[in-house]
């Protein structure tokens, strides 16, 4: 299993864009790994797409302006005004980060393995070293 965190699969829609992300998790999906998606999305995305397994988080905006999620990438907000451009950009990378660390953090206790929970268990916790 991998989990890939990225803020968008496609740049600007659809097989539109930058496709370095897609083509990246659409490589590993096909090398056998079973590839798990953690993404901001403003709007509800489907919990597969083309193979790939999504997870989305929902990030405050901070008064960006725009949509964002699977096929648009949230770099392409817009600020209101250059005056607080900056500070809102800086909330809502930092909030984008901590979205993916919460969530992130949920999918891997979600689809760890018994096995793999007794492994790292007998690795980080033995009395006996």
């Amino acid at each position: 299993m991998v989990i890939a965190f990225t803020p968008f699969v496609w740049t600007v829609g659809e097989d539109a864009g930058m496709p370095s992300a897609y083509r990246a998790l659409e490589g590993l999906r096909e090398a056998g790994f079973d590839v798990h998606v953690v993404i901001p999305s403003d709007r509800a995305v489907p919990s597969t797409y083309r193979g790939l397994n999504l997870h989305a988080f929902a990030v405050p905006r901070f008064g960006l302006e725009g949509s964002y999620g699977l096929e648009r990438s949230p770099l392409l907000l817009q600020a209101p005004d250059k005056r607080t451009a900056s500070l809102r950009w800086k909330g809502f990378l930092g909030a984008m980060l901590a979205g993916f660390i919460h969530k992130g953090h949920r999918v891997a206790g979600q689809h760890r393995s018994a096995r793999s929970r007794r492994a790292c268990w007998a690795v980080c916790c033995d009395d006996r070293t």
